[in-house]
């Protein structure tokens, strides 16, 4: 965005300060327009000094009718009449269907059930938050205040005042699901939270590092995993949601619901893909490009399985089994020399009690950060959540930037789902 010139301003009346950033959060909600994008215009809006909505306009960054449409939700929040959470739902909803913002909320209050989240000192999240020191009591207490006046789940609320980063807040979710189904003590969350958060990990990594990580007993890529891969919902969507998952104890795909960030049709096309899935009908790398398809650019679910399953062939013929081992990855990203692979084969072959990733690291042979990188891309083609090819690429691209794989997933705006990268431990 390349700004825009003064005389380009008019001059009606500024925004109140308290209304600019009512409009900010509502339009951070709403996915009407990149968080990035939003930062530039509130920059010009500060430079010029202009109110929000005018250097949106002048901004040309979304479209008048959208923005329109913007201003009389807020107007709905000034007046009482609805919480930014249900104005930031609805306007997602209103911009994917083509729908006034009026009748995408009549959709969302059907959808909507009685129960509501309560955000209370004894909030898992908080709690584990507060105890591994990575929020203080006066962030807690401004963060719960601001969530009881918006509706706005607190997790969010601690990433918008910026007392936490979208890493933190991750790692944190994920503890509470952990402990949620007796997978962890809280104890060991904490700690490993603490690790997560200074260390700027995903939460299976931390456990990981200080040994305690148990394997799952059985791994299966869940819903929102599925849509946060295939680009139907952002990262962001989806921890609001599992924290909403959590609170109210709900059905993530009720929640998906009440979110607006999926209709009922398209929930119907969601468990049809699950259900190739789980009949070992397609991988779930395929569900990932039939929900693309089918959600995104109206094919119908059987040709999209179809044309996919054709292409499916096609990468199975092109992969041998050999690709797919450490070395032979390590060596296509650009990781390894294949001399010093075949040196470590064979003191495998010598003494086979040894792994090959310590022997390339005793070695020297390759860096333990690759090796890392390596292993977790190699569990991800397992469990069928990755092509080989793209694997590799991944994996080349953290080499070349010498940086952890959640880096250069984030980098490369490629969602994995981070408890599926971990079957060697």
């Amino acid at each position: 965005m390349g700004g825009f010139s003064p005389c380009d301003i008019g001059h009606e009346p500024a925004m109140g300060d308290n209304n600019g950033a009512l409009l900010k959060e509502l339009l951070k909600g709403s996915g009407l327009i990149e968080p990035y994008v939003l930062e530039q215009v509130a920059t010009d809006s500060d430079r010029l000094h202009i109110s929000i909505d005018r250097a949106l306009q002048l901004s040309g960054q979304i479209p008048d009718a959208a923005l329109s449409m913007v201003l009389r939700t807020l107007q709905m929040v000034q007046s009482n009449r609805i919480s930014i959470n249900a104005a930031s739902r609805a306007l997602r909803l209103a911009n994917r269907e083509n729908i006034d913002v009026e009748e995408a909320l009549s959709i969302l209050k059907d959808l909507h059930k009685t129960t509501t989240a309560v955000n209370t000192l004894g909030n898992t999240l908080t709690k584990l938050l507060l105890s591994a020191g990575i929020i203080n009591d006066a962030q807690f207490g401004r963060a719960i205040a601001t969530s009881t006046q918006t509706g706005i789940m607190i997790g969010r609320m601690l990433l918008l005042n910026k007392d936490i980063n979208l890493k933190t807040l991750s790692a944190a979710i994920c503890a509470c699901l952990m402990l949620k189904n007796n997978e962890v003590e809280f104890k060991e969350a904490v700690e490993a939270l603490k690790l997560a958060s200074k260390r700027s990990m995903c939460f299976e990594q931390a456990l990981f590092e200080r040994g305690i990580f148990k394997q799952p007993r059985a791994y299966a890529v869940s819903l929102g995993d599925l849509l946060a891969m295939a680009g139907i919902i952002s990262e962001m969507d989806l921890l609001e949601c599992r924290e909403l998952e959590i609170a109210k104890e709900k059905d993530l795909s009720q929640t998906l619901l009440e979110q607006g960030l999926v209709t009922r049709e398209q929930m119907e096309i969601i468990v049809q893909v699950q259900g190739m899935i789980s009949n070992q009908d397609i991988k779930p790398f395929m569900a990932v490009s039939v929900l693309r398809r089918t959600l995104k650019q109206g094919v119908n679910i059987f040709q999209a399985v179809s044309d996919l399953k054709e292409i499916e062939k096609n990468i199975a013929a092109a992969t041998s089994k050999e690709q797919t081992k450490i070395g032979e990855l390590l060596v296509a990203a650009g990781c390894l020399n294949r001399d010093d692979l075949k040196v470590a084969l064979a003191k495998q072959v010598a003494d086979d009690g040894i792994k090959l990733g310590r022997i390339l690291l005793q070695m020297n042979a390759v860096t333990e950060k690759a090796l890392f990188n390596a292993l977790r891309l190699q569990s991800l083609i397992k469990y069928k959540c990755l092509t080989v090819t793209l694997a590799v690429k991944i994996l080349g691209e953290a080499s070349k930037q010498d940086e952890a794989l959640e880096n250069t997933l984030a980098r490369m705006n490629v969602y994995m789902p981070p408890a599926m990268q971990w079957f060697w431990v």
